[in-house]
């Protein structure tokens, strides 16, 4: 036991003479007030100017014990602070006087205050990791892993604000604490069941408790990448913790690394990393740190530019000519959103809902998704397309496709990107959004129309409330309104008639994305109000579940409480919708710069 001690107070002096090299640290922030106690996080800047991608390090203890200059948080400080990371430090509620879920929502809040007043202490906001070891690393995996807990109604600005992390690093991390119970009598184990509140196994509220408090029970579509790093022989929290979550990690299609270091412990390997001899870092740290750059510290900023971006309209510009009634002709006509500046720039192209009946491209939803991405540097081209059931489908997806093959083809002279163009829409949109996402290009490189030698595809997809499956046997809980706007889209005026009724259950089923998901498709965003009572949110997860089987990446936000589509009002009052974004518009931002 002495001389276990004196290993321990060895490794704290080292630690805490490394740190002494640091440039710059900011010390005792005040970052929460809670049940009486003010939570309080160190800033430790790397060298140079900011704003720097920043960490919110998490220390171990088993909950229990440790604070923000414990010697696991000072060593992953000094180790980030190395990479050009700032490293925000902070201290939270312990067990047993605080039992979870007190420790994760300190650390959420964590999180919010560094998005919100990250810029006042040269932070980026837009670039915020989670990063802890042990207990810690626990608890920044659970942050990586459970939904998004903003709160966009909330009264505290802070509170309104992602508590999901970019990127989580887990250095030994327990994610699973459902586990034996014969573990129970392990130090780890007690430490387990006073961090939940329980008094033992047998406790009914214990198993349930800690699937709660699992990261491993917790993984939501959306989850950042995960990066572990685990000693082979740990003795308290075994490798086969992090080997477990790294597979369900893989199952969601979540990019991921897990990094064994051969003979490990738990974490006295991390000594190899604390003192400054950067040409000699161990092996597992260099490939720790081109996982890091590749999936966070090199990706595209995320925020609102600091200055909104200035745009144009063109409008009434014809992409196809259609037939009209009788011999005249109808011209099919788009609006585009273009910034101010040096192009080309990316597009979305947005498509009104409507229920295939109407589709007016100066619907008010339409023109606010246009503006609120072209305020953001990304044109917009607000589409109108042929309507039901005058144009039976597959009309629709035909218009959409061309409007596409348009842009493209008239890229150079709007200057727009044609490699870099996303679909998006409401409802009926959304749903033919998805539909030139999944079904067959369109592209036809022998014609002599310049324009259908364009490719019909986009890069990626988001959809608002949009119906991804037609067919009769989709969702039983579809309403009658649904029911009688998918009759019009396809054909479907006299259902006794077998022959209209056969040919109308093929052009449904030639409508539903569902049906025409394959590897090659794009990725897919998928947002809709869990209290949809017009397009059910099953829509939105019979999508994602036959795009992830043929391992297409589909994310899904659930937006509580809302209806079919009410959530996009907020973007009627722009200065504070930009001032605080809801969750589902961070994840919209996130996902086009990753994919578009």
């Amino acid at each position: 036991m002495l001389m276990r001690l004196s290993l321990i107070a060895a490794m704290f002096l080292l630690v805490v003479a490394s740190i002494r090299g640091q440039t710059r640290v900011k010390r005792d922030v005040v970052f929460r007030t809670v049940d009486g106690q003010d939570l309080k996080l160190d800033v430790h800047y790397p060298e140079g100017a900011g704003p720097f991608p920043v960490a919110v390090v998490i220390h171990g203890g088993g909950w229990s014990v440790g604070s923000k200059r414990s010697m696991s948080s000072l060593g992953l400080a000094r180790i980030l602070t190395r990479a050009g990371v700032a490293s925000a430090c902070i201290s939270y509620r312990l067990a047993p006087g605080s039992t979870f879920p007190a420790q994760i929502e300190d650390c959420r809040y964590a999180v919010q205050w560094v998005r919100s007043r990250g810029a006042d202490f040269e932070l980026d906001p837009s670039r915020v990791a989670a990063v802890g070891s042990s207990a810690g690393g626990h608890l920044a995996a659970l942050l990586g892993a459970q939904r998004d807990h903003a709160q966009p109604g909330s009264d505290d600005p802070v509170c309104r604000l992602s508590t999901r992390p970019d990127f989580v690093l887990s250095f030994f991390g327990p994610m699973d604490l459902d586990g034996d119970p014969a573990k129970a009598s392990t130090l780890a184990g007690r430490r387990v069941l006073a961090f939940l509140g329980v008094k033992d196994v047998q406790d009914p509220a214990a198993s349930s408790l800690a699937r709660a408090a699992s990261p491993f029970w917790q993984i939501q579509d959306g989850a950042p990448p995960f990066l572990f790093i685990h000693g082979t022989e740990d003795p308290i929290v075994p490798i086969e913790q992090s080997e477990k979550m790294a597979r369900a990690l893989d199952t969601r299609r979540v990019p991921n690394l897990l990094v064994p270091v051969p003979r490990g412990g738990h974490g006295d390997f991390t000594l190899q990393l604390v003192p400054d001899k950067t040409d000699q870092e161990p092996e597992y740290w260099t490939r720790a740190q081109a996982f890091m750059r590749a999936h966070w510290l090199d990706q595209k900023p995320q925020t609102t530019p600091s200055k909104p971006f200035e745009y144009e309209v063109q409008r009434n510009l014809v992409y196809a000519v259609r037939p009209g009634r009788g011999d005249r002709q109808r011209s099919m006509k788009l609006d585009l959103y273009v910034p101010k500046g040096k192009g080309p720039w990316p597009v979305v192209v947005a498509l009104p809902g409507g229920g295939w009946r109407f589709s007016s491209r100066r619907m008010s939803e339409v023109p606010l998704i246009c503006r609120a991405f072209a305020r953001e540097g990304i044109a917009a081209a607000a589409v109108s397309y042929r309507t039901a059931p005058a144009n039976p489908w597959p009309a629709q997806f035909l218009d959409t496709g061309r409007a596409i093959q348009w842009l493209r083809a008239n890229a150079k002279r709007y200057g727009l990107d044609p490699a870099r163009i996303m679909t998006t829409g409401t409802s009926a949109g959304g749903h033919l959004a998805s539909s030139v996402g999944t079904k067959d290009d369109l592209q036809d490189k022998s014609s002599d129309d310049p324009v259908s030698r364009q490719s019909s595809r986009p890069c990626c997809v988001v959809g608002f409330s949009a119906p991804t499956w037609l067919e009769p046997e989709a969702d039983k809980n579809a309403g009658d309104l649904q029911v009688r706007l998918v009759h019009g889209l396809v054909g479907l005026r006299n259902e006794d008639d077998p022959k209209e009724v056969e040919k109308a259950l093929g052009r449904a089923k030639d409508a539903s994305p569902v049906v025409h998901a394959t590897r090659d498709d794009v990725p897919h965003l998928l947002i809709h109000g869990k209290n949809d009572r017009i397009v059910p949110f099953s829509q939105a997860i019979y999508l994602r579940k036959h795009l992830q089987k043929v391992g297409v990446s589909c994310e899904v936000v659930e937006v509580q409480d809302r209806g079919h589509g009410s959530y996009l009002g907020l973007m009627r009052n722009p200065d504070r919708f930009f001032k605080t974004p809801p969750d589902w518009w961070l994840r919209i931002r996130t996902f086009v710069h990753r994919n578009l």
